[in-house]
């Protein structure tokens, strides 16, 4: 079987040409006479050199990983970088490679809709979102799902960008790539601070390309998870994209790294860190949706303190899939991509293997294949890649990190996927059991007995008054949650970034055997966990789902009811309140519900933020 032509980040792994191309005038590596190689394990790195390791890692993730593959004609030292935090540039991608994988990757969601011949994106009939964003409406209308819609969307010509944010043309740039760029906004009406990333639809002229964009905003529309970044508004103009995304401020993994004591986490660090990826991976699995491009740079800290949590971003590669199905476009990223994606076959497993080198990074300072800034040549990489080739060294550096720590690298990188651990079997293993909890209190498992008092409470309260607390919950800032944060993972038992009836069982009914809560029968926690699920086909109790029943416990503000009202007031006309009151307890919620109000003086106040 012939490799198929990569496109966007790696372009040059299944072609030894470009590879050898790439290797040149793409990284900025020391000049050396000697060929390259591994550490031996006699090898003792000075800080110079170190140094000058870490300036070439981050010349080379800025310009490497997302050169488009119809401008591999015109390689040359000044390719544009790639984004830095919240995007790269895979958002925007070119063809992906055409040997019958597009018809086969695992999206449910293409259809003739896409198909069209797109000559010139910036030529929009008067009424049509190039990508399909007034289908995608209608269709999440039909779904009645309040995750996907509770993310406002406004078409061309519709409400522009500029009248709600501040700062779209001129705010500070968080980060720039080949197709636009990163900025802070504010909110107009509340002063609340977002990242906006503009995507520039002239660069993407192809049918494909459009469809990839339009995938990435419809799988981040369905993520509801606290290790994954939230996606707030999308914005389309006649010429760009805008996705207005909650602001992280912590900065890269891939940065903060290099503020660690000899560039590396310490390991119970680092098996905290790998715990939130995995609970991010095992979601999107359980979700049908595969990333395909995880890498230091694609997690960001939520805040700069040291205890901050982690948030996935950049869903530009990511599509559905469908368990079973086998992918076949190249595309990652050249340190953190798998073998089997090299040899163009693989599934959703190859995110596994990208967390088995993140992990190696984050507990040694240096990928374990190369890839990422060394003096080694691409191909050297990509043949000890697909050998699964690697040594723990420097010896000083493994020499403090646990035999279990050292397997668990051992049980993902593995070059046959097929004996590679999924998330859920990773997350098992006995180094993250023991160390991602090492810095915890005795008391950490205790719940807090003003959450679940106000579980208890919120089993009583209107169907109406539920769905305002969980509109009102995708409006929350971090800071705002943070308690609820804590009792959330408390709850998450199996970190699946959700919670099943069995595991709140097991939370609530031990807290209350032993003695720190009132008691609670079974039949009554069975009645918490359904008052929760706002959808009952639901298994499972989302994120945001638990913010809304524990909303007493967050620090809401008028900001808040603001920023709900605008993003449900779909057509910025305002109604009355009464004309939705009983379509509200429906099965299938129409999303354009300024009426959501939890009492009469709720309502006298919800208006007169309005007016």
């Amino acid at each position: 079987m012939s490799e198929p032509a990569l496109s966007v980040p790696c372009l040059a792994y299944l072609n030894p040409s470009l590879f050898l191309v790439l290797s040149v005038p793409s990284v900025a590596t020391k000049p050396s006479s000697q060929p390259a190689k591994l550490p031996s394990a006699n090898e003792t790195k000075d800080t110079r050199q170190h140094e000058e390791s870490r300036e070439n890692k981050n010349n080379y993730a800025k310009h490497v990983p997302n050169l488009p593959d119809n401008h591999t004609d015109n390689l040359s030292t000044d390719e544009r970088p790639r984004f830095a935090s919240y995007a790269s540039g895979a958002s925007t991608p070119d063809d992906l490679s055409d040997d019958g994988s597009n018809n086969s990757g695992g999206s449910h969601h293409s259809g003739s809709r896409f198909e069209r011949k797109v000559s010139n994106p910036k030529m929009l009939s008067h009424s049509t979102s190039a990508i399909g964003l007034d289908e995608m409406i209608e269709d999440r209308r039909e779904i009645g799902d309040l995750r996907q819609n509770v993310v406002h969307i406004e078409v061309p010509f519709g409400k522009p960008i500029e009248e709600v944010y501040e700062g779209v043309h001129n705010g500070p740039v968080l980060g720039s790539g080949i197709s636009g760029l990163v900025r802070l906004v504010t909110h107009k009406a509340t002063d609340i601070k977002y990242a906006v990333k503009v995507l520039d639809l002239g660069l993407v002229d192809t049918a494909e390309g459009l469809r990839q964009l339009r995938e990435e905003i419809f799988i981040m529309c369905q993520l509801d998870h606290p290790n994954i970044v939230r996606l707030e508004e999308v914005y389309e103009s006649h010429s760009e994209i805008y996705l207005v995304q909650e602001l992280c401020l912590g900065g890269e993994l891939f940065d903060r790294l290099d503020e660690q004591p000899d560039y590396h986490y310490t390991e119970a660090e680092c098996a905290r860190l790998v715990k939130q990826m995995l609970s991010a991976v095992r979601y999107l699995h359980s979700k049908g949706i595969i990333h395909r491009d995880l890498k230091l740079e694609n997690f960001l800290f939520s805040s700069k303190s040291s205890d901050s949590e982690l948030k996935m971003i950049d869903f530009g590669l990511s599509k559905h899939f469908r368990y079973g199905e086998i992918q076949h476009e190249a595309v990652g990223t050249p340190y953190t991509v798998a073998p089997e994606v090299i040899h163009g076959s693989y599934d959703e497993r190859c995110d596994i293997w990208a967390i088995g080198v993140i992990s190696f990074l984050l507990l040694s300072g240096d990928p374990p294949f190369g890839g990422c800034g060394g003096p080694e040549p691409l191909m050297t990489v990509r043949s000890n890649i697909l050998r699964g080739y690697y040594a723990f060294e420097p010896e000083d550096i493994w020499a403090n990190v646990s035999t279990l720590a050292q397997d668990f690298i051992k049980a993902v990188l593995v070059t046959n996927p097929q004996q590679r651990p999924t998330a859920r079997e990773a997350q098992k293993h006995r180094w993250l059991q023991e160390w991602a909890s090492r810095s915890r209190k005795g008391n950490d498992n205790n719940l807090n007995p003003n959450v679940v008092k106000a579980l208890v409470n919120f089993k009583e309260f209107s169907d109406m008054r539920k769905l305002l607390c969980e509109v009102l919950s995708f409006t929350l800032l971090p800071y705002q949650i943070k308690e609820l944060r804590r009792e959330f993972e408390k709850m998450d038992t199996d970190g699946s970034g959700e919670i099943s009836l069995a595991a709140l069982k097991q939370v609530l009914m031990t807290n209350a055997g032993a003695g720190s809560l009132g008691a609670l029968t079974e039949d009554e926690v069975t009645d918490i966990f359904n008052a929760m699920r706002v959808r009952k086909t639901e298994t499972r109790i989302h994120w945001h789902e638990f913010i809304a029943a524990g909303l007493s416990q967050c620090q809401v503000d008028d900001r808040n009811l603001r920023l709900a009202f605008d993003r449900l007031d779909s057509d910025h006309k305002g109604v009355c309140v009464s004309e939705y009151r009983e379509r509200l307890c429906a099965d299938r919620f129409p999303f354009a519900l300024p009426s959501l109000l939890l009492d009469d003086s709720s309502i006298s106040r919800w208006m007169t933020l309005w007016t």
